[in-house]
C-alpha cells in the first residue's frame, strides 16, 4: 500500500485497515463460493467500513496539507499565520 496516500503519523492504522480490506475479501469470496450468502454479506458491512476508516484516513492527509497550503500562502502575503482558525 502507498504510504504517501496518508499522514505519517496514521500510516499504522492504515495498513492495519488495509490488510482488514484483503482479509475480508478472500473471506467474502470463500463465503459466497460455499454458499453462505448471510456470511459474505456480514463481511461486506465490514469491508464497507474499513475502506470508509482508510478514505477518512486519507481526507484527513488532505485536509493536512491545505491546511500546510493556506498557512503558506498567508505567511507568503506578510500575514500572521500562527492561529489558523479551521470553521465548521
Amino acid at each position: 500500500m502507498r504510504a504517501d496516500l496518508f499522514l505519517h503519523k496514521d500510516y499504522q492504522k492504515a495498513l492495519a485497515e488495509y490488510r482488514c480490506v484483503r482479509f475480508l475479501v478472500r473471506e467474502i469470496d470463500a463465503a459466497v463460493l460455499t454458499g453462505n450468502l448471510a456470511k459474505a454479506n456480514l463481511y461486506s458491512r465490514n469491508l464497507e467500513y474499513s475502506i470508509r476508516e482508510l478514505k477518512k484516513l486519507q481526507l484527513k492527509k488532505e485536509e493536512h496539507h491545505r491546511m500546510k497550503a493556506l498557512v503558506e500562502k498567508y505567511r507568503e502575503e506578510g500575514k500572521n499565520a500562527e492561529l489558523v482558525v479551521r470553521k465548521i
